[in-house]
């Protein structure tokens, strides 16, 4: 019973999907990974050395939030910019004119 319906999820969210499969690893493996990592350089490294390895994670960080605020205006700029956009017949886009 717990099997069939495992299954149905399974099937319903895409689990199913190789790749998807193989996403969601890496992500299980990336957090797994976090608490060793930081047990090992706190228990291995230098009190300078730690200062290092946690500005550059906290720098990284930081990139990794800009870089998601500039795909979002991106994305609203590309959508409010498409309403004056029209495919012609022949394939190519033009733009219409804002009448």
């Amino acid at each position: 019973m717990f099997y069939a319906r495992a299954k149905a999820w399974a099937a319903l969210s895409g689990i199913g999907n190789p790749t998807i499969r193989l996403v969601l690893l890496s992500r299980v493996i990336a957090l797994a990974s976090a608490p060793v990592t930081l047990i090992l350089v706190a228990a291995l490294r230098s009190p300078a050395e730690q200062g290092f390895y946690f500005v550059f994670v906290n720098v990284q960080a930081l990139a990794v939030l800009f870089e998601l605020g500039v795909g979002s205006m991106l994305v609203q700029f590309a959508a409010h910019a498409s309403r004056h956009l029209t495919w012609t017949k022949s394939g190519d886009l033009t733009v219409a004119s804002a009448t």
